[in-house]
């Protein structure tokens, strides 16, 4: 009765866990950790990566559905006061003044509806449940499951019935028997009533949407962007050219498509495109090709072999391999050709979530699933036209619908944390059904009994519900893992109730019904005990993890598996009691002391012969089985991409695959650029209203960076980065986005005049690019925070580890040419200044400087051709060009001079160039220092062959030789005074989902190891303590030889099947991780059952040859049929859609089968051999005669120097008074392994 009174409790408490599901991939990891310190860090100056992408086929700024959506979806955006709408002209007609008092007074109206739905965080239900309560109400939910309703009157009321199961009962009894359709509530607020013109109804009634939570905090579109790029005062238009208004929106139109290709708009035409007819008419619809003039297919051929000429030197192959940006050029040529509009560019929504959108992910995107309401988001795109995708179906074997048309596409990162949140709720959904017939089946055929069936089901159900509500109570947060955790914790319940009613069959069989409850339970309390701790232990050693979804399914799995004792040791022998159900009772003695002799014992029995017969060849196949493993282990690597948890066949993986083939790539990397105040150089109104106060700081903002050169800064770091991994390069990311997206067009470092009225623009625009998010400041270190957002390809199977190291080595060279830059500034100034206390206006531009530059040229691709290498564990690039590139525009920005024939370049000295390199060997000496002598400085970057460095330094004026500064950096290859300054005055953050997942990659081992290694520990420690020799004495504690060796074929299946995996290269993951520790602490249950055999032959007297074969007889067939029933249990996971949870259920079915061949195999080899010497019998035991008078050949004697008292691993039985008592338990004891 207690548990059954208690049971709703629990109900309520996996209800409440339920409701807190949570799926954020940047939880995945402490919050100490410093990438989780970093992407907290960035999502204080930045909205971050929470935004969805939302389009379809064919989503066009022309498309119906896409303005429809759009203004749907602004509707939901926070706002915060009515200074929005224009002011009310005095000069206005009163009726027209009237109208605006109106509308601001409406406003404010529907701001305070929707401030007050933020607070209770109101959500509409798909119908409403309109009339629940005959007042033709409509319903709402809310915070805490809270309900809520509507009248036509505008008055919101909170319902004030439970959400229990109880309370749901006494309302449908009242509803259905008594006709009572009132509901209790309390009055909450009122809007609306003034608005309301006699004969029409509540404006908020009507529309409930206007009484529930806003999850964005932005709205915008790629036709937005491009009219305030190119729009009126937009900043691409072109200045001071000779061009028609017309002609310069055309002009920044188009430039600002090529910015935005890939993250608002999809490339102009696919990759691969291969300009014939065919792929043309393969690309536009039939009612676009009839726009083309007649002869468009001659022009096309003429077109195309001329861009193959002039563009491309002949190569055809070329054109076909050309970047987004260079096909969206000949597309817009080719339509200015034919003189035909360009077709509309595929764009897309970006929806920015506000920190309450963020934390109910499933009601702006949920697909509503087992009767939950559509999201948000997913309800308006259907509202609009577009195709929403389906309600999942909770069928096992159901799959995913696949829809044509319009069909909605979302991509994000709080896509990916949805999914991972609808895929486990699926797992759930589907498995549940499948688990409990699987139980019922199970608990039948094995008692062939309807009352014991309920009762088994029920152990285990309760144990599922209980497991949840310590997760609900504790106030834990569900994750798509710990959501197979009820699944496990049902099976394993099963298995134990199984093991009680097992006893109480033994129980009836042998004494009767009558006390029969009782004894099974003084028989099974200690074994049951011990493998439920030994379970538990397996568990709670993942709980030392550093991945938060296996740290809480560690924990909360093993304290269900021990809460399943509760319902063993109460419940289940009070059900036997009051519900007893019908065993046989034996005849005679000789039915009780007749053994099992089924076919499954025949043929283990059979098997253990073969097994002790030939010990020395099963150990040494056993152990190079070991051997091979533990080298496996070795190259076993793992894998955390995040769209590798899913399916194939999965929605999110289909809209992907869309998306990046017909838009862009889209798992976001940071980057962030931290630049220090004393590199920024106040703006000119700054200076003007705080002028210098000294000399020193005049002096100081000669080397401090304009805003337009900070924005070059930002400029050679996504350039570069581009350049390596872009299209042009490996192709792992897509066109990145930063603050110089949405600035004008930058001039060339030489051009002076240009570059000053460029700066004045971009620091008139300083507050924009801080609201396009790319832009912050740090306020407690004054730090400038430029953002560069990377997108990868979410599909392509990149190492992140290799690309964040990548990253980092492609953006060094440009943060030491940075610090080489300071450093000569100083170096100059010190040179040809007056000292600190005098300003010299000269070294403002430093014009007077002249620089030779030895060892590369600046104008050269930084990826090396020749190496062909696109691994991306390995950036090809070229070090020093790279650095030549960014010093040589650095140098020329402030004022040094330049090579007359080529105004972009300072004067160079390339060797890698044979006539240069020609040059250098043959020049004369007088020639050498008459060259020499016309430089101020000569810079040596590397060595060369040609290159004679005692000489350059004695003919320059000031020879720095940087030779090895890549590796060793700028300061540590130069001296003088100056060498101080020589650094880059700027940071790199990198941040983002990927160095999370990275991280959790690399945490993933480490955590299998140490989880591994403690399970180890933790059970071992056990089995040396039950393995003891006699009763418990303070000298006769543990049994160290013993408890280790039995350890044996505990790891002998994690070890063998984790080691084939390495050989095989399958990549460990999250579920695959889990596994091992679970697996140890279940398998040595059975090494319990057969040792506990094995030792009670002994003691009887028997050779080892004979307590074989009796633990062969005994329990071999139980051993089999418990791993039966924990194996295919858990292989139920294996039929989920959520790959980790796969894993988990195939490996564990694949471990348990391991772990049955290691006990029935393994161990009685190891027995069978001097090992099982420690596993002895008393010396004074006689010798027993059955089956065992002669020992198998080379398996000796049992040992007589150890005296044994009552040997029975630990005194599971230690409790019963004579051996016949234990023979009997023993022999029916059906094992616990699960």
């Amino acid at each position: 009765m207690a548990a059954c009174f208690l049971l709703p409790f629990a109900l309520r408490g996996a209800r409440n866990a339920m409701d807190n599901m949570q799926n954020d991939v940047q939880n995945w990891l402490p919050s100490d950790y410093p990438e989780t310190k970093d992407l907290h860090w960035f999502g204080k100056h930045f909205l971050g990566e929470q935004f969805v992408l939302v389009t379809w086929d064919g989503c066009t700024e022309a498309d119906p559905s896409f303005q429809m959506l759009i203004e749907k979806l602004k509707n939901e955006i926070l706002f915060a006061n009515t200074d929005e709408l224009p002011p009310i002209d005095a000069q206005q007609f009163p009726q027209e003044q009237a109208v605006g008092r109106r509308s601001r007074a409406y406003r404010a109206e529907l701001i305070r509806a929707r401030e007050l739905a933020d607070e209770l965080e109101l959500y509409l239900l798909d119908d409403f449940n309109e009339n629940f309560a005959g007042l033709n109400e409509r319903w709402l939910k809310g915070k805490d499951n809270l309900s809520y309703y509507i009248t036509p009157d505008g008055s919101l009321y909170q319902s004030l019935v439970g959400d229990d199961l109880v309370a749901k009962a006494k309302s449908g009894f009242r509803r259905s028997v008594l006709k009572d359709n009132s509901v209790e509530a309390k009055f909450i607020e009122q809007f609306g009533a003034s608005f309301v013109a006699e004969g029409e109804t509540n404006d908020f009634y009507d529309d409930p949407r206007k009484l529930t939570s806003r999850y964005f905090t932005s709205i915008r579109s790629g036709p937005d962007v491009i009219e305030e790029m190119a729009g009126e005062d937009g900043v691409l238009k072109p200045r001071g050219k000779n061009l028609s208004e017309a002609d310069r929106t055309k002009v920044a139109e188009l430039i600002a498509l090529n910015r935005l290709t890939g993250t608002l708009f999809s490339p102009a035409n696919p990759a691969g495109f291969t300009w014939t007819e065919k792929a043309l008419r393969d690309f536009l619809s039939q009612e676009r090709i009839a726009e083309f003039p007649e002869n468009w297919v001659v022009k096309l051929s003429e077109f195309r072999s001329k861009v193959i000429e002039e563009q491309y030197a002949g190569d055809e192959t070329l054109l076909i391999a050309a970047t987004p940006s260079e096909r969206a050029a000949l597309w817009y040529q080719w339509f200015a050709e034919i003189d035909v509009t360009p077709p509309a560019r595929q764009t897309c929504i970006i929806a920015t979530l506000s920190d309450l959108g963020e934390a109910n992910l499933k009601r702006i995107l949920g697909r509503g699933i087992q009767g939950q309401p559509r999201g948000t988001l997913v309800a308006l795109a259907a509202e609009s036209g577009v195709v929403p995708p389906p309600r999942p179906s909770m069928a096992p074997w159901a799959q995913e619908v696949k829809l044509e048309g319009k069909v909605l596409r979302l991509g994000g990162p709080p896509v990916d944390n949805a999914a991972i949140d609808e895929e486990g709720q699926i797992t759930l959904g589907r498995l549940v059904g499948i688990s409990l017939l699987l139980g019922v089946v199970l608990s039948y055929l094995t008692f062939r009994s309807m009352k014991v069936t309920f009762m088994v089901f029920f152990v285990g159900g309760a144990s599922a519900i209980i497991s949840m509500a310590i997760v609900g109570y504790s106030g834990g947060i569900v994750d798509s893992i710990l959501l197979s955790m009820p699944t496990l914790v049902y099976v394993l319940g099963i298995s134990g109730a199984v093991h009680i009613v097992n006893y109480y069959r033994d129980a009836v069989h042998e004494h009767g019904e009558d006390g029969a409850s009782e004894r099974a339970l003084s028989y099974g309390w200690w074994p049951c005990t011990i493998a439920s701790l030994t379970t538990a232990l397996g568990l709670f050693s993942l709980y030392i993890s550093n991945l938060m979804p296996i740290k809480n399914f560690g924990l909360y799995s093993g304290l269900g598996v021990l809460a399943t004792l509760v319902l063993l040791f109460t419940y289940l022998p009070a059900a036997l009691k009051l519900w007893v159900p019908k065993f046989k009772q034996a005849k005679d003695s000789s039915q009780i002391a007749n053994p099992n002799d089924s076919w499954l014992t025949r043929f283990w029995v059979a098997t253990g012969n073969l097994v002790m017969g030939h010990y020395k060849v099963v150990l040494g196949i056993g152990f190079l089985l070991l051997s091979y493993s533990v080298w496996g282990l070795t190259r076993v690597e793992t894998s955390v991409q995040l769209l590798k948890l899913f399916d194939d066949e999965a929605k999110i993986i289909r809209d992907y695959e869309w998306l990046e083939e017909n838009f862009g790539k889209l798992t976001p990397m940071e980057m962030v650029v931290q630049v220090k105040p004393q590199a920024i150089l106040p703006s000119r109104e700054q200076r003007l209203a705080m002028p210098p106060k000294n000399v020193a700081e005049r002096n100081l903002q000669k080397y401090q960076l304009t805003m337009l050169e900070r924005l070059e800064l930002v400029r050679h770091i996504q350039k570069s980065v581009e350049e390596v991994f872009g299209d042009a390069g490996q192709q792992v990311i897509g066109q990145g986005m930063s603050a110089t997206t949405f600035a004008p067009e930058l001039p060339r470092a030489s051009a002076r005049t240009t570059r000053s009225t460029t700066n004045s623009l971009l620091e008139q625009n300083l507050q924009r690019l801080q609201d396009e998010d790319y832009l912050a400041y740090e306020a407690s270190t004054g730090d400038e925070l430029w953002r560069i957002s990377l997108r990868l390809g979410a599909l392509n199977d990149v190492n992140y580890g290799g690309f964040i190291a990548s990253l980092k080595k492609v953006v060094q060279p440009i943060e030491q040419a940075y610090a080489l830059r300071n450093y000569l500034l100083h170096e100059f100034e010190i040179d040809r200044g007056a000292g600190p206390e005098i300003y010299n206006q000269e070294n403002v531009f430093f014009d007077r400087n002249k620089v030779l530059i030895l060892g590369a040229n600046p104008t050269s691709g930084i990826i090396p051709e020749a190496t062909g290498d696109t691994d991306q564990e390995v950036a090809t690039v070229d070090h020093v060009t790279l650095f030549a590139r960014v010093i040589n525009d650095l140098l020329l920005v402030k004022g040094l001079n330049n090579h007359p024939r080529h105004p972009n370049q300072l004067w160079w000295l390339d060797p890698n160039d044979e006539r240069t390199a020609k040059m250098l060997t043959e020049m004369s000496d007088e020639d050498l220092q008459k060259r020499f002598a016309g430089y101020e400085y000569v810079i040596c970057l590397r060595d060369h062959a040609a290159f004679d460095k005692l000489k350059y330094a004695k003919f320059s004026k000031k020879f720095i030789d940087l030779t090895g500064f890549e590796k060793d950096g700028v300061a540590a290859v130069l001296d003088g005074q100056a060498v101080v300054h020589a650094t880059s005055n700027f940071d790199m953050v990198y941040t983002g989902v990927v160095p999370i997942v990275y991280k959790a990659q690399t945490e993933l081992l480490s955590s299998l190891i140490n989880s591994i290694g403690l399970a180890f520990v933790m059970i071992a420690v056990v089995m040396i303590l039950l393995l003891r020799n006699g009763k418990l004495a303070w000298n006769n504690i543990t049994n160290i030889r013993g408890g280790m060796v039995s350890m044996i074929p505990n790891v002998f299946p994690v070890l063998l099947v984790f080691g084939l995996m390495g050989h095989m290269g399958a990549a460990l993951d999250i579920g695959s991780m889990m596994t091992a520790s679970v697996a140890m602490g279940v398998a040595v249950d059975d090494t319990i059952h057969f040792l506990t055999w094995f030792r009670k032959g002994l003691n009887d007297g028997l050779d080892r040859q004979g307590a074989l074969r009796l633990s062969y007889e005994r329990c071999a067939a139980a051993m089999t049929q418990t791993t039966l029933i924990g194996g295919l249990g858990l292989s139920i996971f294996a039929l989920s859609s959520f790959t980790p949870t796969q894993r988990f259920g195939v490996l564990m079915l694949t471990l348990l089968v391991a772990a049955l061949i290691g006990d029935l195999i393994f161990l009685p080899a190891i027995l069978s051999s001097p090992l099982g010497k420690y596993f002895s019998a008393n010396k004074d035991v006689k010798k027993n005669q059955y089956n065992g008078s002669v020992a198998v050949a080379g398996i000796g004697e049992a040992s007589s120097d150890e005296n044994v008292e009552g040997t029975n691993v630990g005194g599971p039985h230690g409790h019963l008074k004579s051996d016949s008592e234990l023979d009997r338990i023993l022999r029916h004891d059906k094992g616990h392994k699960l």
